[in-house]
């Protein structure tokens, strides 16, 4: 999934939540943050804009069954408006998410490159931009990557 525009979500926020994290902020407040700010972009958007992003990241459905297996989750079926909200909140967080991981990617990458040049084990060409780190600390491009599959070809852990 590539990166969107996304209406209330400023390249600052993200750029706090990366420097949160590299001053030591524990990944569950950064995710509470998310999803702060995910309640606070969602409640500024009418019908139209909430549909525009789950066709554009999904489908109603998906979400739909998404959520209602979420333990404690209801829905305000009751005004098409929250609905519509609820729905869209899904995909406006998994957007804020990758957002957040792709900065924070491009941050860690940066200070590894300082002291070597970084090669992509798949592609064996060398990594200037586009860059995806996994959880076990292997970077390669992220299309590379993401044409691999779900395992890290290094050790094979999952991505």
């Amino acid at each position: 999934m590539a990166t969107c525009l996304l209406k209330g979500c400023d390249a600052k926020y993200i750029n706090e939540l990366v420097i949160r994290t590299i001053n030591g902020t524990s990944e569950s407040l950064i995710m509470d943050s998310i999803c702060l700010k995910t309640i606070s972009i969602i409640n500024t958007y009418d019908i139209k804009q909430c549909v525009k992003v789950i066709t554009t990241h999904g489908d109603f459905h998906d979400a739909y069954v998404r959520l209602q297996a979420t333990d404690g989750f209801h829905f305000d079926v009751s005004d098409k408006l929250n609905f519509h909200r609820h729905i869209a909140l899904l995909y406006v967080k998994q957007i804020l998410v990758m957002k957040y991981k792709v900065k924070l990617d491009a941050y860690k990458f940066k200070l590894s490159s300082r002291t070597n040049i970084q090669t992509c084990s798949i592609c064996l060409e060398h990594i200037t931009t586009d860059v995806q780190i996994t959880r076990c600390n292997h970077t390669f491009h992220r299309a590379c990557l993401t044409a691999w599959g779900r395992t890290c070809p290094m050790c094979r852990a999952d991505v």
